[in-house]
């Protein structure tokens, strides 16, 4: 999104909406709360408020968004149809600004990661959602151990750097900064760092991660 331009008002019903900053400055109206975001930071808006994204850094805007349930146009309520809601519940934005607030997992395998959002680890948030999302520094040579998760969808989106990911099948791919691999429940991988520098993923498990999904699997 070029600075100056942003999205129309409108409003999602029956849907809340992750909003996940990769480059520029947004600024986001959430009913009669604003914030600003920059790269990094995640700002989860609940279902129904007036919402608009603005880009306001002097750099395109880029966003990835995650809805729930997913996005469709009926949902989608705006121009003439925004009317008051009735007996609204609506609630202030979840805002998670750094990485290292979150959970910290270290496997003592080259790789940091974080939980940024998980209902069922993180309670006392009161988040709207039945995903989790987590946040990966894999160093130059660093790995994330082989594993499955049962029941559960893993997306792993590559921020920056690249990956390499080992499948069920046996087969290599090369995974790089924008782009996104998607694992179904039970699928097993393995993720290595063959690069030179450290790569940075988001891993979006749905339903939200938890220990006893996380199956460990043989290296190779």
């Amino acid at each position: 999104m070029p600075p100056g331009n942003a999205t129309p008002p409108h409003r999602l019903l029956g849907t809340s909406e992750l909003v996940y900053l990769i480059d520029g400055v947004a600024r986001v109206h959430c009913d009669s709360r604003t914030v600003e975001a920059t790269a990094g930071e995640i700002i989860l808006l609940p279902e129904g408020v007036l919402q608009s994204i603005e880009s306001i850094g002097e750099d395109d805007l880029r966003y990835l968004s995650a809805n729930q349930p997913q996005y469709s146009f009926a949902i989608d309520i705006r121009g003439d149809d925004l009317v008051p809601l009735q007996n609204s519940t609506i609630s202030d934005p979840i805002i998670i600004s750094d990485p290292a607030s979150g959970i910290e997992w270290d496997y003592d395998t080259g790789t940091l990661i974080y939980t940024l959002i998980n209902p069922v680890l993180m309670p006392e948030m009161d988040i709207p959602i039945n995903y989790s999302v987590a946040y990966a520094q894999i160093r130059p040579g660093g790995n994330i151990v082989g594993n499955r998760l049962t029941g559960s969808t893993d997306l792993i989106y590559v921020l920056e750097g690249r990956i390499e990911i080992r499948a069920g099948d046996g087969e290599d791919y090369t995974i790089t900064a924008g782009h996104a691999a998607l694992f179904p429940p039970g699928k097993p991988k393995e993720i290595k760092n063959t690069g030179t520098t450290d790569a940075i993923i988001l891993s979006i498990v749905d339903p939200a991660w938890r220990p006893e999904i996380f199956e460990m699997i043989e290296n190779r």
